[in-house]
């Protein structure tokens, strides 16, 4: 069974204040939540770890290994000289 976060317990995990929460319920964003009973809104810590997986995913930036020209060039020799070796060029 999967923990369920009230919207301050939310907040208080991702960061996110709960007026931004408030609002993004409202407009049919953000991480998905429900109602138990007729006002208890809640979260599950399931839903708001895929929400921010998918954040992540749609807007990650950078992480490329940019190698200087020079070694850039070395590592390039050395690969295709095993491939050669190999027979596989």
């Amino acid at each position: 069974m999967s923990d369920y976060w009230s919207t301050k317990v939310t907040s208080q995990k991702t960061g996110i204040p709960e007026g931004t929460l408030r609002w993004w319920r409202h407009e049919g964003e953000g991480p998905e939540s429900f109602t138990l009973g007729k006002r208890r809104v809640v979260y599950r810590r399931d839903d708001v770890e895929a929400w921010i997986a998918g954040q992540q995913e749609a807007t990650k930036r950078g992480g490329d290994v940019i190698l200087p020209p020079h070694i850039a060039r070395r590592n390039n020799a050395a690969i295709i000289a095993a491939a050669e070796h190999r027979g596989e060029l």
